[in-house]
């Protein structure tokens, strides 16, 4: 799962069955406003494609090890 965050309240939902290439990824980021993305493990080279980690996007990936270039969900919660 993929999921956007646009805005600081609204919460868009991509979910993996839609099969998006990582320019049709990079086009909804782009032009939704997103804030973060937030993805599993098994899709984190799909949004590594998909995005700059330059960029201001708070890049989020769920998965039991860190991931470089990424927040881990887990340290995140653990710190709310």
């Amino acid at each position: 799962m993929v999921v956007v965050v646009v805005g600081a309240v609204a919460l868009g939902k991509l979910d993996a069955t839609l099969r998006l290439a990582a320019a049709e990824l990079r086009f909804i980021l782009e032009h939704s406003g997103a804030r973060a993305l937030v993805c599993d493990d098994a899709l984190v080279d799909l949004a590594n494609s998909a995005t700059d980690p330059g960029s201001d996007l708070v890049r989020v990936c769920v998965a039991a090890d860190a991931v470089p270039g990424w927040e881990r969900f887990g340290d995140l919660a653990a710190t709310a």
